[in-house]
């Protein structure tokens, strides 16, 4: 073994001490910054379980906080949805952050990627509110040199313009939960076996989703606006179609619908169908895009599903 002297003894304590204490004061700055990282950006790298399913994933922290995009969110999932869609297009196209509420129901149904970075602590904002329905706005393909933390879309911004450049994006921000394409390809199994019996399988059958909005529709204020829904002849037509076009297959109708009443007193056909029951909006949508084919009728709800199934 071989002796140290005194003083070199002294010397390698005094350096195990302020290498030691060079990692104290290291992690306490890695805490530190770990704090003000999650206080600036909510939620960074949180995982929000839905069921045994899957989960949503925030986005890392390699974003800046500025330059976001907030929607101002109202209505059903059909008008969130081309909200969603109409601000992620806008952000692609401008280079802005897209922001959504990690609480939001949208999370439950698809994979969607918008992060929930704080608002907290930015000091300019801008408005822009749409000037008409179902108008494509130009003022909003040219925010590179707006200067300033956030822009909020105020309105609905319901045209497919906003985000035609970007489709791959959009169809794999509304892919489906795993457990919502399950549901829909169990709900399909079991209407075919208990219409057509048990020894018919999936490919035996040409099912077509049929999309029947009615209630809100019947309501005075949505009569003022304009707003239609789609008359009994309509059904009828569009299931003849069907019937024509495959009359050596054999066929199924799922119609996902807001009053079965409605369609038992205004369906009538010789084919086989079946109502989907009351599920929620987002298993509906799942059913009606797991179809071979649609018949849709009014709403934005009926339009993302087409947009959707393409």
């Amino acid at each position: 073994m071989i002796l140290m002297s005194r003083k070199l003894q002294i010397f390698l304590k005094c350096t195990v001490g302020v290498a030691s204490l060079l990692s104290i004061v290291m992690l306490c700055y890695q805490i530190t910054l770990s704090s003000y990282t999650s206080e600036t950006i909510h939620n960074i790298a949180t995982k929000v379980r839905y069921g045994n399913s899957s989960y949503f994933k925030i986005q890392k922290p390699d974003l800046s906080p500025k330059r976001l995009i907030v929607p101002r969110l109202s209505g059903r999932l059909g008008n969130v949805m081309f909200l969603y869609a109409s601000m992620i297009g806008i952000a692609r196209k401008n280079r802005l952050n897209p922001v959504f509420p990690a609480n939001h129901y949208l999370h439950g149904i698809f994979k969607i990627s918008a992060a929930n970075y704080s608002t907290k602590g930015l000091s300019t904002w801008t408005k822009i509110s749409e000037t008409h329905s179902g108008y494509f706005e130009e003022k909003t393909q040219d925010l590179k040199d707006t200067h300033v933390d956030a822009v909020e879309l105020v309105g609905y911004f319901q045209s497919w313009k906003y985000f035609e450049d970007f489709k791959a994006t959009i169809f794999d921000e509304f892919t489906f939960l795993p457990h919502l394409y399950e549901f829909a390809v169990w709900q399909i199994a079991r209407h075919i076996k208990e219409t057509h019996g048990a020894g018919i399988v999936r490919s035996d059958v040409i099912v077509v989703g049929v999309h029947v909005r009615v209630s809100d529709l019947e309501e005075k204020v949505n009569i003022d606006k304009g707003y239609q829904f789609a008359p009994p002849e309509y059904l009828h037509r569009s299931i003849r179609y069907f019937e024509q076009q495959f009359q050596n297959r054999k066929l199924l109708f799922i119609i996902c619908t807001d009053s079965h009443s409605w369609v038992r007193r205004n369906l009538k056909t010789d084919s086989p169908y079946v109502l989907a029951g009351y599920h929620s909006q987002g298993e509906d949508l799942a059913i009606l895009s797991s179809c071979d084919h649609v018949i849709m009728t009014v709403g934005t709800y009926g339009w993302e599903n087409h947009y959707l199934f393409k």
